[in-house]
């Protein structure tokens, strides 16, 4: 029941939000990622995101005081699923939503590429995303220059944080 609910939720969001005033708020990979798994994770998004939260296990720097600092552009999401299918439902978001023919975003198409992979570390699972962004209309064109966004994921607990990198 949870891999149905899955597609269906992912499947209406692309359908519900396309031209809709959600997707008209923003054009990053980033927003449309977040826009894409509350739905699936049945999540709230934290704002702001405190320090005490996954989101510091993707600190770049610290402050002078030696504490990890929350990377700009941090989006926080609570879960609403059990913990154990978190890692797996945002997999399966990113996948449903971004491969095969990838997902319109304004003017460009975006694609997921490489390989999704988590890995441990301390508390966390930490995983980076890949994503291909170019013009809608050359996207497949070899003379069209894409442009490669990454976003870093973070996942402890119930807490999701994604940070554009």
């Amino acid at each position: 029941m949870g891999n149905l609910r899955i597609v269906l939720v992912s499947g209406l969001l692309l359908i519900s939000t396309d031209g809709g005033a959600a997707f008209a708020q923003s054009l990053t990979v980033a927003s449309r990622v977040t826009a894409n798994l509350l739905p699936v994770l049945e999540a709230e998004e934290v704002t702001p995101v405190p320090q005490a939260s996954v989101c510091t296990a993707l600190a770049f720097r610290a402050d002078p005081d030696g504490r990890p600092v929350i990377p700009a552009g941090a989006r926080l999401l609570n879960a609403g699923i059990p913990e154990d299918e978190i890692t797996d439902a945002v997999l399966e978001g990113l996948s449903l939503a971004f491969t095969g023919s990838g997902l319109k975003l304004g003017k460009d198409l975006v694609l997921l590429t490489g390989k999704l992979a988590w890995v441990p570390q301390g508390d966390a699972q930490l995983m980076v995303a890949t994503f291909e962004r170019g013009s809608f209309v050359g996207f497949f064109d070899s003379h069209t220059q894409n442009v490669r966004e990454r976003l870093l994921f973070g996942v402890s607990g119930t807490q999701v944080c994604l940070v554009p990198g």
